[in-house]
C-alpha cells in the first residue's frame, strides 16, 4: 500500500511538471504569434502552479512584458514588483524597475536603427538616422547622422538617460529634460516645465500607423515644436505649430 501511494504521488508530481511545461510552451507560442491576451492567461496559470524557481522568474518577466504589449501598465507593474520581491538577484531586475516607472515606455526603442525623412519628400531632401550603439535600462547611447540629399552634413554622439521619473537627452555637451514620468504626466504644473504632454491615439507617418502615442509640445516659443512618441519605438514625428496650424517637418520612414 505504501509503495502504491508513493507511485501515485510520483505520478502526480510528474503530471503537474509535464502540465506546467506545456503551459509555458503554449504561452511562448502564443506570445510569438502576438496573441497576447491568450498568452497572458497561460503565463498566469504557469506562475500559479509552477515549482521551478528559474522558469517561474522567467514567466513573471514575460507576463509583465505581455501586459505591456496589452497596454495594461497596472497589471505589468504587479508582475514586475513580484519579480523584484521574489528574485532580488534576477537578471531581469533592472528592466523590471525601469518598466515599473516608465510604462508605457516611449523612449527605450526595441529597434536598433530609426530613419527619419522630411515630410515633403520622405528623405530625398533631408534625412536623419539614429543608430543605437549601446543599450541598458539606465542609459542608451546613439549616433545621429544628418543628411542633405545623399551628403552627410553632421554626425553626433548622444545619450538618452533614464533617471527615475526623468528622461534626459544629451547631444554632445547639451543636456535637457525631454520627459517626466509620474502618475499624471498629462497635467504638469507649467511653472516647473517648458513643455506639455497630450494624448495622440493614432499617428500616421510614412513608416506606418502608430497607436497609443503621446505628443510633447515645447511651450517656450511662439512657434512651438512638437515631438510625437510611440510605445516601444520612440520618436516618430516632429512638427511645428504656429497660430494653431501644425505642419509636419520630419517623420519616421523606416525602423529596423
Amino acid at each position: 500500500m505504501k509503495n502504491f501511494k508513493k507511485i501515485l504521488f510520483l505520478f502526480f508530481i510528474f503530471f503537474i511538471y509535464s502540465c506546467s511545461k506545456d503551459l509555458l510552451r503554449e504561452a511562448e507560442k502564443l506570445y510569438e504569434e502576438k496573441k497576447f491576451n491568450q498568452a497572458l492567461k497561460y503565463y498566469e496559470k504557469y506562475i500559479e502552479i509552477s515549482n521551478n524557481p528559474q522558469l517561474k522568474e522567467y514567466s513573471l518577466y514575460k507576463a509583465g512584458l505581455t501586459s505591456v504589449e496589452l497596454g495594461n501598465c497596472l497589471k505589468s507593474k504587479t508582475f514586475f514588483e513580484s519579480l523584484i520581491k521574489n528574485y532580488p538577484q534576477s537578471k531581469y531586475r533592472d528592466e523590471a524597475y525601469f518598466r515599473i516607472i516608465q510604462c508605457p515606455n516611449y523612449f527605450y526603442s526595441r529597434y536598433q536603427k530609426l530613419t527619419y525623412g522630411d515630410s515633403d519628400t520622405f528623405g530625398k531632401n533631408a534625412k536623419e538616422e539614429i543608430i543605437y550603439t549601446e543599450k541598458n535600462f539606465k542609459k542608451i547611447k546613439f549616433i545621429s547622422k544628418i543628411y542633405s540629399g545623399k551628403k552627410l552634413l553632421s554626425k553626433r554622439k548622444g545619450e538618452i538617460i533614464f533617471d527615475g521619473y526623468i528622461v534626459k537627452e544629451k547631444l554632445e555637451n547639451n543636456e535637457k529634460i525631454i520627459f517626466l514620468y509620474n502618475q499624471d504626466f498629462f497635467n504638469f504644473p507649467k511653472n516647473n516645465i517648458k513643455f506639455k504632454v497630450e494624448e495622440a491615439n493614432i499617428v500616421k507617418v510614412k513608416a506606418g500607423n502608430f497607436y497609443n502615442c503621446i505628443k510633447v509640445i515645447n511651450d517656450d516659443n511662439e512657434i512651438k515644436m512638437i515631438n510625437y512618441y510611440a510605445p516601444e519605438v520612440g520618436r516618430i514625428l516632429t512638427s511645428s505649430l504656429y497660430k494653431k496650424e501644425e505642419k509636419k517637418i520630419m517623420e519616421l520612414i523606416k525602423y529596423e
